[in-house]
């Protein structure tokens, strides 16, 4: 049984050098965490072409929180038109909220996915400050390129977030 520990945002436990490891040997993984929420958004990994989803209006993941939380997303546009992805955050408490955006990482295309996790992890510091009731975009807005005529797969694109809430909020 293997442990496997998340990265520190700051990039602080990463090494130079990849570890020889012998795949053939790996049968199980035990995923440990502390009391932070993952918001884990991969389905539909593909956004088929007639999906509610490519109207306007729609969500693929919505979830309360407090504290600090980690956002992962990867998809793949598989629509004949471009899209917009961008996330969401809502004060529900009665009082004002900080939200602080730590780290963030975004990346489309093919053979990009190191680009998301190279930004992550140079850290990107924003901070929101939320009446009751009020809202903002945690993230700017990202344009998925529409998939192309004849090509088997739509573009894909990927990216994480981490932040801290002050008090609870909607991350949409």
């Amino acid at each position: 049984m293997a442990n496997f520990t998340f990265l520190d945002p700051n990039g602080s436990n990463l090494i130079a050098n990849a570890i020889p490891y012998n795949w053939n040997s790996v049968t199980k993984l035990n995923v440990t965490r502390n009391s932070a929420p993952w918001i884990y958004s991969n389905y539909p990994e593909g956004i088929a072409e007639n999906s509610a989803l490519t109207e306007n209006g729609y969500y693929i993941n919505q979830q309360r929180l407090k504290g600090e939380a980690e956002i992962f997303f990867s998809h793949r546009n598989d629509t004949y038109k471009e899209l917009r992805f961008r996330i969401h955050i809502f004060n529900c408490s009665a009082s004002a909220v900080t939200v602080k955006r730590t780290n963030i990482g975004f990346t489309s295309g093919w053979g990009k996915a190191d680009v998301a996790v190279r930004q992550y992890f140079s850290g990107d510091n924003k901070t929101f400050t939320l009446a009751s009731g009020a809202s903002n975009w945690l993230t700017d807005e990202y344009k998925i390129a529409a998939r192309t005529t004849g090509s088997p797969l739509g573009l894909p694109f990927s990216g994480m977030v981490r932040l801290e809430a002050s008090n609870d909020i909607i991350v949409t």
